[in-house]
Order: structure tokens, then sequence, then C-alpha cells
């Protein structure tokens, strides 16, 4: 099963970077593989969303349960989509300087292997530069610092 982690120092707040993490409805903005984002439902510290993926005109939408500890934590659980498995967790992390350190790990398992093949290596490529598009999403949001 694929796992992927990526992790960066970013000079942005940890609460900044959440609440990016968390505008789940803007992803379409700034991540090209995302045609649509939105939130099923919220609760103190959860939410359940839908992220729609597009590539060569294949759609394939999914549904999360997302648990947080804000400003630290994000975990992500798969409710439904074509993931046979798909867990995922976010940290943010204050470093001593006032930088942040982001972490994602995501694994994941697509339902079959006409999914893989089709939409895995998309897929692939979006988790491994998810961190520098939140960072980029960050200098737009809050600035350059």
């Amino acid at each position: 099963m694929p796992a992927l982690e990526r992790s960066e120092v970013v000079p942005f707040t940890p609460e900044q970077m959440f609440q990016l993490v968390m505008d789940i409805e803007s992803y379409p903005e700034f991540l090209s593989w995302c045609s649509s984002g939105r939130i099923l439902s919220r609760e103190e510290d959860c939410l359940t969303a839908e992220l729609t993926l597009e590539y060569k005109g294949l759609r394939k939408s999914f549904a999360t349960r997302n648990r947080f500890q804000r400003p630290k934590l994000v975990e992500i659980r798969l409710l439904r989509g074509p993931f046979r498995f798909l867990e995922g967790v976010w940290t943010f992390e204050a470093q001593e300087d006032g930088r942040t350190r982001v972490h994602v790990s995501i694994q994941f398992e697509f339902i079959n292997r006409f999914l893989s093949a089709m939409i895995g290596p998309v897929f692939h490529r979006a988790i491994d530069t998810l961190v520098a598009d939140f960072r980029r999403r960050a200098e737009v949001v809050y600035g350059r610092p």
C-alpha cells in the first residue's frame, strides 16, 4: 500500500496553516487536481468533507471524516470513494524561530487496478507537492513574510 510523507518548515504560524488545511471549500482555487471541495457536516472537533479529483476527464469524489486538535493536528479517515483504504495525518509544529513545521502523511490504496492506473499517478504527484501547495497558498492569503 502506498504511503507518502512530506514535511516543510514554513514562515507561518500553526494556526494559519491549520486554517488553510481546514478551508476545504477553497481547495479548487489552488490544488490543480481538485475540482470541488465541500463540507458535509461540522462538529466541535470533527468535520466530514467531500473532495472531487479530476484528471483527463475522469472525475472521482471521496468523502472523509477529519478529526482535529486545533491548531496542531488533523486526522483523515475515508468514509467512501474510489479507495479501498485512505488515512492521513497533518501536523503543525511551532518552531522556536516562529515558523512552523508542516508534515503530512497519507496511506492509500485504490479500489481497483483501473483507478490505480488512471488516477494513481496524479494522486501521487498531488501528495508529493501538497505541503508546497499549501505554503504557496499561505503566501497568497497571508502575504510573504
